[in-house]
């Protein structure tokens, strides 16, 4: 069991990476921003397609 040091560091890192924006949020920001609120659902709704069909695949194969 870690000390209570290490584990305070290591749920502030968590957290600091928990609420930072990833590269598929600064897309959705960006088009939102520069296209409009439809573009920006649409962007969300099509990556989860994508995301979803490639994940599944990858399960089907045995290789997620």
């Amino acid at each position: 069991m870690p000390d209570a040091s290490t584990f305070l560091t290591f749920l502030l890192a968590l957290a600091v990476l928990e609420i930072t924006p990833g590269p598929d949020m600064m897309l959705i920001i960006a088009r939102g921003v520069g296209q409009g609120c439809k573009t920006a659902l649409l962007t969300v709704v099509r990556m989860i397609f994508v995301a979803g069909a490639v994940q599944v695949s990858l399960l089907v194969f045995g290789l997620a």
